[in-house]
């Protein structure tokens, strides 16, 4: 498995490259920031991804994208900035979703582990006794 880790990495820094000549040069009239912050996110910069999915997110064409498409951009920024640690960004791409919105969405970020609730909790119960 560190092999293939280490192959889709490598795969996702060459895709990286490409995607920022593509850009560069304007000869592609897409827009390219989602799929380079999926390869961001392969590599392991979870703040830059996010911040390109939010950017994606707040532009007017995000009107045109389907509801699942804005849905899965908003739970993929998510799940970057659980990964990166800011779970307040986290639940502002969230808070526009409902709960049946979350259940439609094919990419749901990851729950937190037994460690990160006992620490929240901590935190909360911290902050109430004050």
């Amino acid at each position: 498995w560190p092999q293939r880790s280490g192959g889709c990495k490598w795969a996702s820094e060459q895709a990286l490259r490409i995607l920022d000549v593509l850009a560069e040069s304007g000869v592609v009239e897409d827009d390219l920031r989602e799929r380079r912050a999926m390869c961001l996110m392969t590599l392991g910069h979870m703040e830059d991804a996010a911040l390109l999915l939010e950017e994606v997110l707040t532009e007017p064409d995000s009107v045109d994208r389907s509801d699942s498409d804005i849905r899965d951009l908003r739970v993929r920024a998510a799940e970057a900035w659980i990964e990166q640690g800011c779970p307040e960004r986290a639940n502002k791409c969230l808070e526009p979703l409902s709960y049946d919105d979350l259940q439609k969405s094919t990419h749901l970020p990851p729950a937190l582990s037994s460690e990160q609730r006992r620490s929240l909790y901590k935190e909360l119960s911290a902050s109430m006794d004050r």
